[in-house]
């Protein structure tokens, strides 16, 4: 307060001075043209005096202190070109910070993107760690969105989780990250915050309930023998794992296999899959550059059989409307995490309107992310002082909060409780989105799910 007089104070008297200045100057010349003197310290004067009223009452300037939020996104695809689905995600989240006005509650925002992937595309450790450092060493820091993968989330949380740090993720799903897993490592979550200090949230379900909803998809579509494909990340070895304590349809193999290891080793896959009698595909892991390739050569070898893609691999390569998925569109199947339906057409409109240059509906990630920042913004409001670890215990306080996701809350562990999944249909190439499974089965499996584990 006493700052703010003491300025008010400079500018007023700095206003007398120019004016008395601007006087003296020109008394000299008040016989050539008094007129033209007497206009210029009128118009001289009034600037400084209006200045000087703007300042005091508040409109030439903002006093509020900022607060800053960063996110961490890959802004690279698996291959190296830019990712429309990140780049959706930091569009939606630049757009909830303009709808806030870019403040919350007392506070300015700024929002600072960091990039975890490296120029090929791949999601690094050490990317992801000096992400996590740079916000953990930033005083002004009062959230972080990310990460974008389970496997970089576990990298950051531990860095974050010490320097208590809010942590918001739109997309990882791994279940030991907020709970135990027995089937996994026995030491999830703990692990990951070597403080004890929970600072991690998510806004998309865990992995049971994606595990849940794959499974009630495929008896829907009445699959008997399922081979299933994961590439070795830290993600799909857990929901494989979950899928694994299913007892139907039946497991004609389960394969670990790493993207490096290429077209043949895919090919000999798709072939055995054939030989015993699979009538349906899972690919359980992330995108990379051979995700199209694995389900052209799985449709190639099971004309007919339906194939299943998790949420790892709902973007471009799959989904772009332009037939790239050719003969085989009808077959696929690819999860995507749950949201508002009725709010998604709104949504839509919104990020179309505020970036006219897009040229197709936002990724279904993109509501993830503007959630995410409204989330952030709601929760440094409601701390009142934006502390750190008022935040983190605003965004475990979270209750029926509505959204356009749909409503929830959020457990003290870190979870939200949302409970269903859509699904990516295909025809000539171009999606359509449905709800995956009606949720009474989608209970039932997760209730046979947590029977098992």
């Amino acid at each position: 307060m006493l700052t703010t007089l003491l300025k008010h104070f400079v500018f007023t008297a700095a206003g007398a001075v120019a004016v008395a200045l601007v006087n003296a100057l020109f008394e000299r010349y008040k016989g050539k043209n008094p007129e033209w003197r007497s206009t210029v310290i009128a118009l001289v004067g009034g600037a400084v005096l209006g200045f000087t009223f703007a300042t005091l009452t508040g409109a030439g300037g903002d006093d509020r202190p900022t607060k800053t939020i960063y996110s961490s996104l890959p802004a690279q695809d698996p291959g190296g070109a830019r990712s429309k689905r990140t780049g959706d995600m930091e569009k939606a989240i630049r757009l909830a910070l303009k709808d806030a006005d870019g403040k919350a509650g007392d506070y300015n925002i700024e929002y600072k993107p960091l990039n975890s992937a490296d120029d090929t595309g791949l999601i690094t450790p050490e990317r992801v760690q000096a992400n996590a450092r740079r916000a953990a060493d930033d005083d002004a820091t009062a959230a972080y969105i990310g990460d974008f993968t389970s496997g970089a989330s576990i990298e950051s949380i531990p860095i974050l989780s010490k320097a208590k740090v809010p942590q918001i993720s739109p997309t990882s799903t791994r279940v030991g990250l907020t709970v135990e897993d027995e089937f996994v490592d026995v030491d999830e979550p703990e692990r990951y915050y070597p403080n004890g200090y929970r600072n991690f949230v998510r806004i998309i379900p865990n992995d049971d309930v994606q595990a849940a909803a794959l499974n009630s998809l495929m008896k829907r579509d009445r699959c008997k023998k399922v081979a299933i494909i994961y590439d070795g990340s830290d993600y799909s070895q857990g929901l494989a794992v979950l899928m694994a304590l299913f007892i139907s349809p039946k497991r004609v193999f389960s394969e670990d296999v790493r993207p490096k290891e290429g077209a043949r080793r895919y090919t000999e896959l798709a072939k055995k899959a054939s030989v015993r009698g699979a009538d349906c595909f899972q690919y359980l892991g992330d995108n990379n550059s051979n995700t199209f390739a694995i389900f052209e050569e799985f449709a190639r070898a099971l004309p007919g059989a339906r194939l299943y893609g998790s949420d790892g691999v709902s973007q471009a390569s799959l989904t772009d409307p332009d037939g790239n998925l050719a003969g085989f569109a009808s077959q696929v199947r690819l999860m995507v995490p749950p949201r508002d339906l009725d709010q998604q057409s709104g949504f839509r409109q919104s990020f179309l309107n505020e970036y006219p240059e897009a040229t197709a509906a936002p990724d279904p990630y993109a509501i993830y992310a503007y959630e995410a920042m409204k989330l952030a913004l709601d929760a440094i409001e409601g701390s009142g002082d934006a502390a750190r670890e008022a935040i983190v215990e605003q965004l475990h306080a979270v209750e029926r909060r509505t959204s356009m996701l749909g409503i929830y809350s959020i457990d003290r562990g870190g979870d939200t409780d949302l409970v269903d999944y859509d699904v990516l249909r295909f025809s000539d190439g171009t999606p359509r989105t449905k709800s995956a499974v009606p949720a009474k089965d989608l209970k039932r499996a997760l209730l046979t799910l947590s029977g098992r584990k």
